[in-house]
């Protein structure tokens, strides 16, 4: 099974053993986000404010056979149809906070 990452950063999972296999960025899918502004909801009168909606996604290529791709779960969510799309979920980070790894490939509940 090839594995694409489509994030914009090198995605490391570590599987049950502690082995580690980084995928790096080779592309970016993403969801196209709307903005619809809230002019009276701005923070303090400083900071505005939007509500915020998400369509087509984009940068996702057509399914192949024996390929998954790392998506954001913002794509995830957007292709309900595609079994091929997953997320790094079991997050893993560094003693500083900072990601350091994934150990699941996630899908959401539908």
């Amino acid at each position: 099974m090839k594995v694409i990452n489509l994030t914009p950063h090198p995605l490391t999972h570590v599987d049950s053993n502690g082995d580690q296999h980084t995928f790096p960025s080779e592309g970016l899918a993403r969801c196209n986000e709307r903005f619809e502004p809230l002019g009276s909801a701005d923070i303090e009168g400083i900071y505005p404010a939007a509500r915020v909606s998400y369509g087509d996604v984009t940068g996702l290529p057509p399914a192949e056979d024996g390929v998954l791709y790392l998506v954001s779960q913002l794509v995830v969510k957007a292709c309900p149809e595609r079994s091929d799309v997953f997320f790094p979920a079991g997050v893993l980070h560094d003693d500083h906070g900072r990601l350091s790894g994934f150990t699941l490939f996630g899908r959401l509940e539908s």
